[in-house]
């Protein structure tokens, strides 16, 4: 990374040490190489799911002008299929990130003179936490569930399709959540020194946290697209049960403080 892109990421660099306690602190170039793929990362999911709905948009006036449908059973599910064939491109598209994201650590690793390393190594918990695996349950395991109970108890073709969609897209998520996470808890350190390895801890549990929960968003816009009450409630509740719980897991990521490792060892 060229030092063009290390100023434009200093700032945002020391707006991420202010957010954990450490005001008036230098990022390190390390930390701010980091942060600047973190950044370019966040800018390219904003351009996808913007051109995503930007191709949505387009495809609404069109079926509104070439009168466009799919139909089985009498009933038109053109936009659900839609629909989820955008769950399962933001699916891809969150994977195709958190793989570009992990290419370009490695080359930061490489051009380290020395490492740094925990003594004890971490573990799941530590980097996981309590609100994480309540959030993720609750969101894959309960998906899940919800839509293959929806799809095979719906009224409507339109209704079981949308439940079956919803329940597989959710559990393509689940996966990718479960590898991130777990490759997050194994890795090793990318650090040169206690500093980086403090700003390491908190960067390995930032980004175990970071695959977004899309199904919660997803059961809210499905919610007024199914006809049953039931489902329109089970959905409802979904969403909002969900993005509660994930709220809570992102502001505790937040005020997670920036703590000098006891232990460290270098390479």
């Amino acid at each position: 990374m060229d030092d063009a892109d290390l100023a434009l990421a200093r700032p945002h660099a020391r707006t991420w040490l202010e957010r954990h306690g450490a005001s008036g602190r230098e990022p390190s170039r390390v930390l701010t190489a980091r942060i600047a793929v973190r950044k370019r990362r966040t800018e390219r999911e904003m351009l996808h799911l913007g051109l995503l709905c930007v191709a949505l948009i387009a495809f609404v006036l069109v079926t509104e002008f070439a009168s466009l449908s799919l139909v089985i059973n009498g009933q038109d599910v053109l936009n659900v299929v839609v629909m989820g064939a955008f769950y399962l491109l933001m699916a891809a598209l969150t994977w195709w990130g958190s793989r570009s994201q992990r290419r370009a650590e490695r080359r930061i690793a490489a051009s380290l003179p020395q490492r740094a390393a925990h003594g004890t190594g971490t573990g799941a918990v530590r980097v996981l936490g309590v609100p994480f695996v309540v959030a993720s349950a609750a969101t894959y395991v309960g998906g899940v569930a919800i839509g293959a109970v929806l799809a095979f108890g719906a009224d409507t073709v339109t209704d079981r399709l949308i439940a079956a969609i919803f329940a597989c897209g959710t559990a393509i998520f689940a996966v990718i959540t479960a590898v991130v996470a777990a490759e997050e808890v194994r890795r090793g350190a990318l650090a040169e020194d206690e500093e980086s390895l403090a700003a390491d801890d908190l960067l390995r549990v930032e980004d175990a946290h970071r695959v977004p929960p899309f199904p919660a968003v997803l059961a809210a816009i499905y919610a007024v697209n199914v006809t049953d009450t039931a489902t329109i409630a089970t959905f409802g509740g979904f969403a909002v049960v969900t993005i509660l719980l994930w709220a809570a897991v992102y502001v505790q990521d937040t005020r997670r403080k920036l703590v000098t490792p006891d232990g460290a060892v270098t390479a």
